[in-house]
């Protein structure tokens, strides 16, 4: 009988640690399920909200005069709607108006002088322009 007990107690011992291995799997996938879900859904949205903004800046209008730097800036498919656009250089970072992505227009900006800048919408840092103002030409 004594033996029969021992054996008992082995087996709810062993059913507990099973219990509680399977308790923490559990645990580690669903917070593992949890960032990748989360972290996916952000890059999708992030994706999906700024395909609307893609754009190229017209090669040959790009001017940097008395401290004023001035492009002609085309949106390329034409989803619309207005997003301000962040124009970057080394020496600084200034965000325009917001800019209607349904038509090409001149951009305006006072900036400290510089040979080579970056645009790109807010929020999308993913779709960026860089251009140099000597070459007066943008890349990719």
């Amino acid at each position: 009988m004594a033996g029969e007990s021992k054996r008992v107690a082995l087996l709810v011992f062993l059913f507990f640690i099973f219990i509680f291995l399977a308790v923490i799997i559990f645990v580690f996938m669903y917070g593992t399920y949890l960032k990748s879900s989360n972290y996916s859904e952000a890059e999708t949205k992030s994706s999906v909200e700024c395909i609307g903004y893609s754009f190229r800046i017209i090669d040959g209008t790009i001017s940097y005069e008395n401290g004023t730097l001035s492009f002609v800036f085309e949106p390329l498919g034409g989803a619309g709607g207005k997003n301000p656009l962040i124009i970057s250089s080394e020496n600084k970072e200034v965000e325009t108006q917001p800019v209607d992505f349904s038509f090409k227009q001149k951009i305006r900006m006072e900036m400290p002088p510089l040979d080579s800048f970056n645009v790109s919408p807010k929020g999308c840092g993913d779709i960026i322009k860089k251009c140099d103002v000597a070459k007066n030409r943008c890349g990719q």
